[in-house]
């Protein structure tokens, strides 16, 4: 759930692995990996004892079907059995399987080593409620971004459109430069929904860069790209 959200769906896309997930398994730990072109996410969990190494890319489609067959198993265990063209998913009495994409995917470790020049911690749902209220001047068909103002302590999340405006400021903790940046509200608040820590830490290197979102241990990171203001 934290990754399938932003596979590439398009099916005309040229590079075909943005349509799948990647899967790498390390000793204890496995890793989580999509991105669809606005959105990159990565999802770095523990495993319950070590494994050999293995990596694979599964369609995005597949484990969406599989997700809600899921649905009430969240308690119970999964195996998951690689080879070279499948994976095989097991739980309870169902077995289901999902032909691999045979290709590498896209190395992003030196995407989120960037180093940022504005850090900003803010409460979660605090931005995920102004985010929605400033989305619902937004018509259908409308591109309009979402403008951050990034103060002292406060950010300011502003929207003006045909119909009308929206500013609301936010309380924040930063540290480094002060930053006017835009970005799809959609997309943001699509990461957002996916964490579930109380308060957030955000990264910025500038106008025209990505922000991350990630936790102290990067147990998550994720990535949105900015707009044109």
């Amino acid at each position: 759930e934290k990754t399938i959200f932003c596979y590439d769906r398009n099916a005309d896309t040229g590079n075909v692995v943005l349509r799948g997930i990647y899967f790498n398994v390390k000793k204890d730990r496995i890793l989580a990996k999509s991105m669809d072109g606005y959105i990159i996410s990565v999802i770095n969990d523990s495993l319950m004892s070590d494994f050999d190494k293995y990596e694979t890319i599964i369609p995005g489609s597949a484990l969406e079907e599989m997700n809600k067959l899921l649905k009430g198993e969240i308690n119970k265990d999964v195996n998951i059995y690689f080879n070279d063209k499948n994976v095989t998913f097991e739980f309870s009495d169902t077995l289901f399987t999902a032909i691999t994409i045979q290709n590498s995917y896209i190395d992003t470790d030196r995407i989120f080593s960037v180093e940022y020049s504005t850090k900003i911690n803010i409460k979660r749902m605090s931005l995920i409620k102004a985010l929605n209220r400033a989305i619902t001047i937004i018509k259908n068909n409308d591109n309009r971004p979402i403008i951050f103002d990034i103060k002292d302590d406060l950010l300011n999340v502003n929207i003006s459109t045909l119909d009308g405006e929206a500013h609301e400021d936010i309380e924040i903790k930063k540290t480094g430069k002060e930053l006017t940046i835009a970005f799809n509200a959609y997309n943001l608040i699509k990461i957002l929904n996916t964490i579930s820590d109380e308060n957030i830490d955000m990264y910025f290197s500038g106008a025209k860069q990505p922000v991350i979102i990630k936790d102290k241990q990067e147990n998550y990171s994720y990535l949105a790209t900015p707009v044109s203001i």
